[in-house]
């Protein structure tokens, strides 16, 4: 099998051309295709002449000559009933199939299986996912740093969606990715007329941090105009118009005692590494947009500065390093959460339906049927919108199987 295979030659190229594909948070489901393939010309490539029968059957018995004769069994009868048991357990002719080769991608993909294969429809899953825990309280006095991709995966949300709707079924709480939930849906941030990108951000008393937690929502937004690359084969994706993007918060420790990030806990970037090749960096095509949230706690009585978002960028005219830069003061925080925006409101709910779905420590004292009492004050905020009516059937649902699951 693939734990025990013998590497060959081109091992390391087929392993960093593969994850180049990927995006960190597991395969998506347009990539499993390829996985599959790969990993079946693997298992077919390193089964031995030996393993195959009629060989593998009299191989195993050349051992058992002696015991046989001891007990008076016949070497041909012997011979006869193994390889009949070898035909039908393990055919050479046979493909494997897509549940032995999820368990066989395990070690190779990650350390940790998130489970069996979930089928819905005519759509597969077999993306692994590894379990990364909760992002824990940082103190700002510790570490006031933290770092977000501006490129995010939603096939966790796409996941949940068809397992709940169509397979009647919640997701593994290991393949819920928080940040992945978040950027499903737009958020109405207006493109700026100069530069490549513009920065936002927005806050508020947390609906469910408890006392003294404000929830912060940065949001990058890329223009959506640009000049198309001069490969004439264009691929027909929107133009990048910036390269090499990093984004960073830094919390002012005067204002913020402490802070959280929500989601991306796969990706931890220490602070030393924002401004070297360690920290991974992303293109951004016009049009692109992403959001962070975090969850942070502040001083009684301070006032002033409580974080800056730094993005650094390299300029595609100049190939220069540059930097975007956006603070937010104290004074910017509303009052309740309902003087925010509706699409700050919304991501509000969705980020702790994830917590709830995911199990985490932080949502402890949440659950599925107190979603579903918010997100219809949220779809309230977003007459017709598609996508927010989905997701609200998408609640509804996961009540109805968490409930029939406990029964």
């Amino acid at each position: 099998m693939l734990e025990n295979r013998t590497p060959y030659v081109d091992e390391q190229q087929i392993t960093a051309a593969l994850k180049e594909k990927l995006d960190g948070v597991a395969p998506r489901q347009d990539l499993w295709p390829l996985i599959q393939a790969e990993l079946l010309r693997r298992q077919q490539k390193h089964r031995k002449w030996w393993q195959i029968p009629p060989f593998g059957p009299l191989v195993m018995l050349g051992g058992y000559v002696q015991s046989l004769r001891l007990t008076r069994v016949s070497l041909g009868s012997a011979a006869l009933a193994l390889l009949a048991a070898w035909l039908v357990l393990l055919p050479p002719w046979a493909n494997p199939s897509q549940d032995a080769l999820a368990r066989n991608a395990r070690d190779y993909w990650y350390d940790k299986a998130s489970g069996p294969v979930a089928e819905s429809g005519a759509v597969t899953y077999a993306a692994f996912f590894h379990n990364t825990g909760d992002n824990p309280i940082i103190n700002t006095a510790h570490n006031n740093f933290c770092s977000f991709s501006v490129d995010v995966d939603t096939m966790s949300y796409a996941q949940a969606r068809d397992l709940v709707i169509n397979a009647r079924s919640l997701p593994d709480p290991g393949s819920v990715r928080l940040e992945g939930f978040i950027n499903s849906f737009g958020h109405g941030y207006q493109p700026p007329t100069e530069g490549p990108f513009a920065i936002y951000i927005e806050g508020a008393p947390s609906p469910f941090g408890g006392e003294n937690q404000w929830l912060l929502r940065i949001g990058l937004q890329a223009r959506t105009t640009g000049t198309m690359e001069s490969a004439p084969n264009s691929t027909g994706l929107p133009p990048v118009i910036a390269r090499n993007v990093k984004a960073q918060v830094e919390f002012d420790p005067a204002v913020v005692i402490s802070y959280r990030q929500l989601g991306y806990e796969y990706q931890r970037v220490p602070y030393d590494d924002f401004l070297t090749i360690n920290m991974v960096a992303s293109e951004i095509r016009a049009g692109h947009s992403v959001t962070a949230l975090f969850e942070v706690s502040l001083r009684e009585g301070a006032q002033g500065r409580a974080a800056t978002v730094h993005t650094e960028y390299q300029d595609l005219d100049t190939d220069d390093a540059k930097e975007l830069i956006r603070e937010f003061n104290t004074t910017e925080f509303g009052a309740n959460l309902e003087d925010t925006t509706p699409y700050f409101q919304r991501d509000a709910v969705v980020a702790q339906y994830a917590e709830v779905l995911r199990e985490s420590h932080w949502a402890q004292g949440s659950s599925l049927e107190e979603m579903q009492v918010l997100v219809q004050k949220v779809k309230a905020l977003f007459p017709g919108d598609r996508l927010v009516a989905e997701f609200a059937e998408l609640v509804k649902q996961s009540v109805v199987i968490a409930a029939m699951n406990t029964s």
